[in-house]
C-alpha cells in the first residue's frame, strides 16, 4: 500500500503519480492511498513512486499490509484485475483507431 500527500498547487506531480499507480493496477482506497496485490516487483515500483513523491516535495510511505480479511483481499485483487483489463482494452481501442 502506498500512502502519500503532495502539496497543493501544481497538479503535475499528482497526475504523474496517479498515472504510474494506475499502470501498476493500483486500487484507490482514498485520495492519497492506493493498494496493489503484493509482489516483490510491485513493492519495488511503489518504493520508486514514493521516492519521486518525496522529491516533488510531498510525503509518501510504502506500508506493507499483513493478512487482510479474505473478503478485502479478494475485493482489492478483483478491482486490480478489472483496472488492468480496462487499461488493456483502452490500449487496444486506441491502437485500432490509429490504424484506421
Amino acid at each position: 500500500m502506498l500512502v502519500w500527500r503532495l502539496p497543493t498547487g501544481i497538479s503535475t506531480p499528482r497526475v504523474t503519480a496517479w498515472r504510474r499507480l494506475q499502470r501498476l493496477g493500483a486500487v484507490a482506497l482514498t485520495p492519497g492511498a492506493a493498494a496493489v496485490p503484493y509482489s516483490e516487483e510491485l513493492h519495488e515500483q511503489l518504493d520508486w513512486i514514493a521516492e519521486d513523491i518525496t522529491d516533488w516535495g510531498g510525503d509518501a510511505w510504502v506500508l506493507p499490509v499483513g493478512a487482510l480479511p479474505r473478503q478485502d483481499e479478494a475485493r482489492i485483487n478483483r478491482l486490480a484485475r478489472e483496472r488492468r483489463a480496462a487499461d488493456k482494452e483502452r490500449t487496444r481501442t486506441t491502437a485500432a483507431a490509429a490504424r484506421t
